[in-house]
């Protein structure tokens, strides 16, 4: 079995070129897979479902929601 890889919300920010703040803003809509929650201000995101995320499209953005 193999160990979970877990990554910081900035770095997921920087694969899919798209601003921190505005990443955030996704993890708090609840349209990032994988976020886990280590404390009241500590999330990790689980390397794998974000991969496979990517994979299948990543962000779709919402009618009138203009680009990061």
């Amino acid at each position: 079995m193999s160990k979970t890889r877990y990554i910081q919300p900035k770095q997921a920010a920087e694969t899919l070129d798209y601003p921190l703040p505005s990443f955030y803003r996704l993890i708090r809509e609840n349209r990032v897979p994988g976020v886990v929650r280590l404390g009241p201000k500590s999330i990790r995101i689980d390397g794998s479902k974000f991969n496979e995320w990517i994979e299948k499209g990543g962000v779709q953005l919402k009618a009138g929601e203009g680009a990061p």
